[in-house]
């Protein structure tokens, strides 16, 4: 069987950067296109900037030439509980960096936020907002969430407790 391979253009690798940034790859996309920015000499500000969070060395340093990729394979469609449940751990996860970025200190006395809405880099200003908005969602669902938890705690105790009782 052959192969066909594929040479990714400026502009979808910048889709691609710009999706990775919503949050709308699958682990594995984002694997693939942790490898292809690894790969690629392209260069624009939302490649440098997708470069940056993953940890990835500028493209300027890497001379090797353009990635080839397989097309991905069909995947199963997930139920839209699971996607909105991983959605969820995604958000939470990304929400607790910045917390613990937020939290540490830092030699500098400003600090710097990047955020980005529709794919569009927001300015210092919107991205400031938009983190400390951000925090304070992700605080309201944790303390939601411990909540739930010592709520469902106590209805285990109680049972565990009637079980004893009936013995």
């Amino acid at each position: 069987m052959k192969e066909q391979d594929t040479t990714l253009t400026l502009k979808e690798i910048e889709l691609l950067c710009s999706q990775y940034l919503n949050c709308r790859l699958s682990v594995l996309e984002e694997a693939e296109l942790e490898y292809v920015l690894g790969t690629v000499a392209y260069t624009s500000p939302i490649i440098d900037d997708t470069r940056l969070l993953m940890g990835l060395a500028t493209a300027s340093a890497s001379k090797q030439p353009a990635a080839r990729l397989q097309p991905a394979e069909s995947k199963p469609k997930r139920s839209w509980k699971m996607r909105y449940l991983l959605e969820g751990a995604a958000a939470l996860t990304l929400l607790l960096g910045v917390g613990f970025s937020l939290t540490t200190p830092h030699n500098s006395e400003e600090e710097v936020y990047i955020a980005y809405s529709d794919g569009k880099k927001l300015d210092a200003t919107q991205s400031r907002l938009q983190a400390e908005e951000d925090m304070k969602r992700a605080e309201e669902m944790m303390a939601y969430v411990s909540n739930l938890e010592a709520r469902e705690q106590q209805k285990i105790t109680k049972l565990i407790n009637l079980t004893q009782s009936q013995q």
